[in-house]
């Protein structure tokens, strides 16, 4: 039986695809009334991480496209405005300023957060758009949010993208020989060993490679003791610098973090380290070539995982998962 999915969705197999169809012939209502044209929607990430944020405007970028007027307030896209230029974009206001969303019509939120809750005692359409129904689908993030565009905003004309462009005068693999790497995330349990990534860099390097570690500035004095001169290093306390770096080079190599999905998102090919597989179903960067390697399934239970994930993830590993994912770029 051929089942009636979404359009623009990645190939699933037919257990996923009939678990998609199932939300979609009977979704819960999220909306108190259609979405009006002539009103103004707020689109609201407070406060998300950045691979939440990117994802997120692949809805408003979908919005757009049919004819929708919409601001963002998010304080990642508002560092990142530049790069979005069909995009209005503003920081996050405090929270005694929430006066300023009367003027919208609907506001949108990622999440139930602090500012929501406030709308919510006087705003007459203030809607979170996380809902677990939706949300517990073993399908990328990307895929979960086209299907809230043409499920619950009734939206036509869908695409992955969300709108991210090049600044101008850069070019992209500039660097053709250059990776970055990105050893941190926003835990500490994601992340791969420090030594381990040294190591990589330096095998990488061996191969007639540039490896460029990317940390953030209150990141250094740590790393520059374990680094110890032998690779180049990037810092910028400014995502910007960061995207500009990714998109001049030809790799990107790193835990599961925000700068993976910026990297995927700017067309680079991405090998992600991640030490569970739910995280991968729904969190491996997917809007350009990606692979991920993970410790072997029989590592369990969760918490084993981790606590000791990384001991079951070698340097050789990682580098032939580099080889495919070189590989598969160039067939």
């Amino acid at each position: 039986m051929k089942l009636n999915l979404p359009k623009n969705l990645l190939p699933f197999d037919t257990k996923t695809q009939h678990k998609i169809a199932v939300y979609c012939e009977n979704p819960p209502k999220l909306l108190q009334h259609p979405l009006h044209k002539n009103e103004p929607i707020a689109f609201v990430a407070s406060p998300t991480p950045i691979g939440d944020t990117l994802i997120g405007l692949v809805t408003v970028n979908n919005l757009i496209r049919n004819g929708y007027q919409v601001d963002v307030y998010s304080d990642h896209a508002y560092v990142m405005r530049e790069w979005f230029p069909t995009l209005r974009i503003f920081q996050l206001p405090p929270l005694n300023e929430e006066k300023i969303f009367a003027r919208y019509g609907t506001i949108l939120h990622t999440h139930d957060r602090e500012l929501n809750q406030a709308l919510n005692k006087w705003h007459p359409h203030s809607i979170v758009l996380y809902h677990k129904s939706l949300y517990k689908l073993p399908i990328p993030l990307i895929d979960i949010h086209l299907i809230l565009c043409q499920i619950q905003l009734g939206l036509t004309d869908t695409t992955r993208e969300n709108g991210i462009k090049p600044l101008p005068g850069l070019i992209a693999n500039r660097h053709a020989k250059r990776i970055i790497i990105h050893p941190t995330s926003s835990a500490t349990h994601k992340n791969w060993t420090a030594t381990k990534f040294v190591r990589l860099a330096q095998a990488l390097q061996t191969k007639g490679y540039d490896p460029h570690f990317v940390l953030a500035p209150n990141e250094i004095a740590t790393w520059e003791k374990i680094i110890a001169g032998k690779i180049p290093v990037l810092t910028s306390a400014h995502l910007s610098d960061v995207a500009v770096w990714l998109y001049e080079s030809k790799y990107f190599i790193g835990n599961d973090s925000g700068i993976g999905h910026l990297a995927s998102n700017l067309g680079l090919p991405t090998l992600s380290i991640v030490f569970c597989k739910s995280v991968v179903k729904q969190w491996r960067p997917t809007w350009g070539m990606g692979v991920i390697i993970m410790p072997p399934s029989w590592l369990q239970p969760r918490m084993l995982q981790k606590k000791f994930w990384q001991h079951f993830i070698s340097v050789n590993a990682v580098l032939h998962k580099f080889e495919q994912l070189t590989a598969d770029r160039k067939s």
